[in-house]
């Protein structure tokens, strides 16, 4: 079952509560956990994929890609270390490669056969094609520091989704602030004279494809350590840019520091010969592999999953079920208009139960639940205080 759980598509939803053991292939861990929440303890196979292959932070090498039935790991490097951390029985990780990595090519070939200078977009206008500065950030940018940077109309500083509030606050008047999507990463990958970046799974997808970036590490544009190590940012450390849980470290001559990386974004020369700091090299075993397509091995391991698992059918039609699915569907519409967002997984995992409950009729734990998202603080935040409470004199708990 190929489904986007975060998409509230009541047609996948009832297929995924209806079918007696689908089989869900989830991008992340709340994918998988939002799917066990849908399932309410009824069996689901999970087949783990990777949205990203940079391997620093702690998520990365966690216990918890066993919760898997089987993941298919981007890298030899990412799999080997999950596997001696924690012996999984044998088949669980699997080097699956990198499926994304075959829609980015697609993508950077899209771009790179369109003429930028035609397109609609309001980058690097008027900028050569060799002074195009492209800045590549993770998550967690310290909206402070993120604004002093230098403010050029060569500069496009490209953020991850999670920052996308700060692209409303921008104070810069010439450089580009703009938030990362797939469409619009591979058309400023395609025509960037320079890029830079930081531990971003975009960084090292600008290596596999042979596009030679700059890699910087400069603890202060971040306002936590990232999910990684305060040792990790510390030039000098024995620590520092190592991968964990590894004997691996990027080369400390490949990466810019603070005033390194704002002199690289301040030069008028095209000409980087005399530049000390190399464009980033990885490990051997830190980028998927390329000798094989990803996409088709996943889908083969897939295949075999359903020829053990067989043909189960689905349940069938009952009311239980069906009120499962009515009350996804009003916790996806709440979230929707009253919060103008998704919901998340503690989100599900803390109303779905209520909506659920025989305990008031649905029209009083509709009515209950819109009282609840209206009166929340995210709520007054975004609304103001006028907007509390759909039903009045209900207190949020």
């Amino acid at each position: 079952m190929l489904i986007d759980v975060f998409d509230y598509r009541e047609t996948e939803i009832r297929e995924l509560v209806f079918s007696r053991c689908p089989i869900v292939v989830c991008a992340s861990l709340i994918a998988r956990d939002m799917v066990a929440l849908f399932r309410n303890g009824e069996p689901f196979v999970s087949v783990g994929i990777e949205h990203g292959f940079s391997p620093f932070k702690s998520y990365t090498f966690g216990e918890h890609f066993l919760r898997h039935d089987i993941y298919f790991a981007p890298s030899s490097l990412w799999a080997d270390r999950l596997s001696r951390l924690y012996s999984p029985p044998l088949g669980k990780i699997v080097v699956g490669g990198y499926p994304r990595a075959h829609e980015m090519d697609e993508l950077l070939r899209r771009s790179a056969s369109q003429r930028f200078d035609t397109l609609d977009v309001r980058y690097w206008r008027g900028v050569p094609r060799s002074r195009r500065k492209l800045v590549i950030f993770s998550w967690g940018v310290n909206p402070e520091e993120l604004s002093s940077l230098p403010d050029s109309s060569e500069i496009v500083y490209l953020l991850h989704p999670a920052d996308e509030r700060l692209f409303s606050g921008s104070s810069f008047k010439l450089a580009s602030l703009v938030v990362s999507s797939p469409e619009l990463t591979a058309l400023l990958l395609a025509n960037a004279g320079l890029i830079l970046g930081d531990f971003s799974s975009l960084t090292f997808e600008a290596v596999y494809f042979g596009l030679a970036p700059f890699f910087f590490i400069c603890r202060n544009l971040y306002l936590s350590d990232c999910d990684m190590t305060e040792e990790f940012f510390r030039r000098g450390s024995s620590k520092f840019a190592n991968i964990p849980h590894t004997d691996h470290q990027i080369d400390p001559g490949a990466i810019l520091d603070f005033d390194s990386f704002l002199a690289l974004l301040g030069r008028k020369s095209d000409d980087l010969s005399d530049l000390r700091v190399r464009p980033l090299q990885l490990p051997n075993g830190f980028l998927p592999p390329s000798e094989f397509n990803s996409r088709s091995f996943i889908a083969e391991g897939i295949l075999a999953l359903a020829k053990k698992a067989g043909e189960p059918g689905d349940y069938a039609e009952d009311q239980a079920r069906r009120s499962r699915i009515d009350a996804i569907m009003v916790l996806a519409d709440g979230y929707r208009k009253i919060l103008k967002r998704k919901p998340d997984g503690p989100g599900i995992s803390h109303y779905l139960p209520k909506l659920t409950s025989r305990e008031l009729t649905i029209n009083e734990r509709v009515a209950k639940f819109n009282a609840a998202l209206a009166n929340s603080p995210e709520s007054q935040q975004k609304n103001g205080a006028h907007a509390c409470g759909l039903e009045r004199g209900t207190s949020h708990k």
